[in-house]
């Protein structure tokens, strides 16, 4: 007689192989979202990443039709871009299938990035980032301060009132809450903290665990997404009560969760003047392959740097249109904006193929660097 729970097992691990083996193929067009012009995708992969990718590149009311599925590994089918129509295709695959079928095309994007904040830098960037400064004087002034909450009817009133609204109302249809159940475990080996306002009520809250090595920030909520809400420096306080409770256990650095691959998404701005680092942890992503370079395709590129593996390290790269010669200024503020530790290098990506190579200040060198070694476009224009 064959065991339930192991035949359970065994179906679950099949479909899982199934799943990543065989990708639904998606036909998508509409409007760039900075451009408003004309621009298509062709999409193989599940509903998350489509939608992720599909939300950054174009405008609302873009059209996506479901044109049936393809096998990875099938004889013929070894998802190139020339083989594909669209002027940008975007294929879920994993670091070890893509080395295997890497064309020098393209990026891979990590579907998400793990991220952890050291205790030491959080306080240097205190001293040093004027974000933060205005952050801590909005704490002092709206008195809002940061507590251990008392019972499991705190956890359920976060759980139901603030995280699970917050999370819908940031991410829509791309939100991937936590369970019930997990955060009660994380909770179970750590706490939940509440920041409350001037009348004493929670208007946040966090729940961190801790295991043997680290301290990490579970799931973060509030009683509101408004804007009002967070200027009061709410967040600000959460992340602060974090880092006072991780130095207080003897922790040297708090894990945040995953981000995606955007360098210009609000929560990765929002860590990175705490002191974020990436953590390469790739398990899947999405190979993102340009064929055209048209003036939509330069609009999203420009718009949207990103985060992306290569040689099993982690580089940023960033896009410029022009032919000019870039100062040192600029480059300083560029490498400043975007960089961040834990990745390799950041890449200037110059969109035009006569674009002149701009010198990178001395300071910079290793960190920033002109160009890449991947084609850019698969398809001349």
């Amino acid at each position: 007689m064959i065991n339930n729970k192991w035949a359970n097992s065994l179906l679950g691990n099949a479909r899982s192989f199934i799943r990543s083996w065989r990708l639904p193929r998606w036909e998508v067009s509409g409007k760039e979202r900075f451009s408003d012009l004309p621009i298509s995708l062709v999409y193989f992969g599940h509903d998350f990443g489509f939608r992720t990718i599909s939300q950054k590149i174009f405008a609302p009311g873009y059209t996506a039709k479901r044109t049936g599925s393809a096998w990875l590994g099938a004889p013929g089918f070894p998802l190139t871009p020339t083989n594909q129509a669209g002027d940008i295709v975007a294929i879920e695959i994993d670091p070890v299938r893509w080395r295997a079928r890497d064309t020098g095309s393209g990026f891979l994007l990590p579907l998400w990035s793990r991220t952890s904040i050291l205790v030491e830098d959080a306080c240097r960037q205190m001293q040093t980032s004027s974000s933060l400064k205005d952050d801590l004087r909005r704490i002092r002034k709206n008195n809002i301060v940061c507590e251990t909450a008392g019972n499991s009817r705190d956890l359920r009133t976060f759980y139901e009132r603030m995280y699970m609204p917050y999370i819908a109302a940031r991410h829509g249809e791309l939100s991937l809450p936590d369970s019930w159940e997990t955060i009660v475990e994380t909770e179970r080996c750590g706490e939940l903290i509440f920041a409350k306002g001037a009348d004493g009520e929670p208007i946040g809250g966090i729940v961190v665990g801790r295991n043997a090595e680290n301290m990490y920030a579970r799931s973060l909520g509030l009683i509101s997404h408004e804007k009002e809400l967070l200027k009061t420096g709410v967040m600000s306080a959460l992340y602060l009560a974090c880092f006072e409770r991780a130095r207080s256990y003897g922790y040297d650095r708090v894990g945040f969760g995953l981000t995606g691959s955007f360098l210009n998404d609000g929560l990765l701005r929002f860590k990175k003047k705490w002191g974020l680092q990436l953590v390469d942890e790739c398990k899947q992503g999405i190979w993102l392959q340009f064929n055209n370079a048209t003036p939509a395709v330069g609009s999203f590129l420009t718009n949207n740097p990103f985060i992306y593996r290569q040689d099993d390290k982690i580089h940023g790269a960033t896009f410029v249109e022009g032919s000019e010669l870039m100062d040192d200024e600029s480059l300083r503020k560029l490498h400043s904006y975007y960089y961040l530790p834990g990745m390799e290098s950041l890449h200037i990506c110059p969109i035009k193929s006569d674009a002149r190579q701009s010198p990178i200040p001395p300071a910079l060198a290793g960190q920033l660097v002109w160009g890449t070694n991947r084609r850019l476009f698969a398809k001349a224009t």
